[in-house]
């Protein structure tokens, strides 16, 4: 093998240091959530996933909760039910939630975005309408309820 090729890192070596770095500059816990944009979604296994990850964690450390958990998430969504729920997961074993979205967290991810205490996103970050739908054609919700409910929300 050419002594250039030998030394030259791979993207993986050069996005473990970038996460290395994050945790060190940011010194919090880091819990990436990430599922392929072509065919990862969010379903119900993540919960029970998430819970072992968390739980296993605080008995390492040896503490009932995670004083402030660091997540970057990206998804295209999922199951409602599950995205609630990994919401509600990450809120029972942590007392302060920071929620990095560096591309987009749609429908279930924007549900799972909004547990967080702030949400840090860039300039083409994006999060969606939470697109709840029965079977794969019909909504539960339309868009003009959902903007009705998140001016609600703003007004509270």
């Amino acid at each position: 093998m050419p002594e250039k090729e030998k030394n030259q890192e791979s993207p993986f070596d050069n996005l473990e240091k970038g996460i290395y770095e994050f945790i060190k500059l940011r010194k919090n816990p880091l819990l990436i959530l990430y599922w392929s944009d072509n065919d990862g979604e969010i379903i119900n296994f993540d919960v029970g996933l998430l819970e072992k990850i968390l739980k296993d964690y605080c008995e390492k450390m040896n503490i009932n909760k995670i004083e402030e958990l660091d997540v970057i998430i990206s998804t295209i969504g999922g199951q409602v039910n599950a995205s609630y729920l990994l919401a509600q997961m990450m809120r029972g074993y942590s007392k302060k939630v920071n929620m990095f979205v560096p591309k987009h967290a749609y429908s279930g991810g924007t549900m799972i975005s909004l547990c967080a205490d702030k949400i840090y996103m860039g300039l083409s970050s994006r999060l969606s309408p939470i697109d709840i739908k029965v079977g794969k054609k019909m909504a539960l919700i339309d868009i003009e309820k959902y903007v009705e409910f998140i001016s609600h929300s703003c007004d509270i």
